[in-house]
């Protein structure tokens, strides 16, 4: 797939380690630590470039990262030299090369075959109320979420902690963050429910909190996925779960999944219960009797 490198144009003939470099789809996030990574970044830009022309520069970035994954005629683009003031961004010199194999299919009737990492679907962003009227959103986990995820984890109660991780683990570790927020959308699916909380050391202003999450990743025969799901306390009993089973299962089945299925403590009812009334067959783990294996076909 596509490749976005950033540095000096002299730094093509050096060291590549000059140069920094990132798998497209990029976002904002993304696209500020390629910049940063760099050592042009360190040794000239930071200390001259202002804050209104590094945005633009880290919106730069995102942009030629839309391009390259929606048009995958692009074989190459190479925009230089691009210079950076105190508050502005201009391109002193743009070269472009297409690819020469006719009539490439576009990603909205093909998918994404040319990229190695799928972008973002934004297709399964949703916004929803809940009976009472405070609205939330279902939509795809993104890599700036770390630390949200990371508020909801500690938020939970023991109980609801160690039904999710079967442990009594307080937190997740910097890289099971990373595993999480960092998806390839094609191998995995991470949904959360987001909604808006008052904040009073901003004024009262609202910050966005996660309320629920729920995931898949294929499992080693490619057929079939395992899912989790964990709802905040505070949240349940509100349909939440069932929404984001409903949306991750109906991901699966269009990403061709055959199955999906988890394992789940025997204790843990509702779960079971929610399962079952989704049409999932509830079986004992021949490996292990606290917990109970549960499956949906979806063919």
């Amino acid at each position: 797939g596509p490749v976005i490198r950033f540095g000096s144009a002299r730094s093509r003939s050096e060291n590549p380690s000059n140069r920094s470099l990132e798998l497209p789809p990029l976002n904002g996030f993304l696209a500020r630590q390629l910049i940063e990574r760099s050592r042009l970044w360190r040794r000239v830009l930071a200390p001259r470039v202002g804050h209104m022309a590094a945005e633009s520069l880290q919106q730069a970035v995102v942009l030629v990262s839309e391009m390259v994954s929606e048009l995958p005629d692009i074989e190459t683009l190479d925009i230089d030299p691009l210079y950076a003031g105190e508050t502005h961004l201009r391109a002193g010199g743009l070269r472009m090369t297409l690819t020469e194999t006719p009539g490439c299919a576009t990603p909205q009737t093909s998918g994404y075959p040319h990229m190695a990492i799928h972008p973002y679907p934004t297709r399964l962003v949703h916004v929803r109320r809940f009976n009472d009227g405070i609205p939330w959103v279902l939509r795809p986990i993104r890599p700036e979420d770390g630390e949200a995820l990371q508020e909801f984890i500690r938020g939970l109660s023991e109980r609801s902690r160690y039904m999710r991780f079967v442990s009594m683990m307080r937190e997740l570790t910097p890289r099971m963050v990373s595993r999480y927020t960092q998806v390839d959308y094609h191998r995995e699916l991470a949904l959360v429910a987001a909604t808006q909380v008052p904040n009073p050391a901003n004024r009262g202003h609202p910050r966005e909190v996660l309320v629920g999450f729920a995931h898949y990743l294929r499992n080693p025969d490619g057929r079939g996925a395992e899912y989790a799901l964990v709802i905040g306390d505070d949240w349940q009993r509100r349909g939440l779960g069932r929404q984001l089973m409903t949306a991750l299962i109906d991901a699966a089945r269009e990403q061709g999944l055959e199955y999906i299925d988890g394992l789940v403590l025997s204790t843990n009812r509702p779960m079971l219960a929610l399962m079952t009334s989704l049409g999932f067959t509830n079986d004992a783990d021949p490996e292990d009797p606290t917990m109970r294996r549960v499956w949906l076909n979806l063919t």
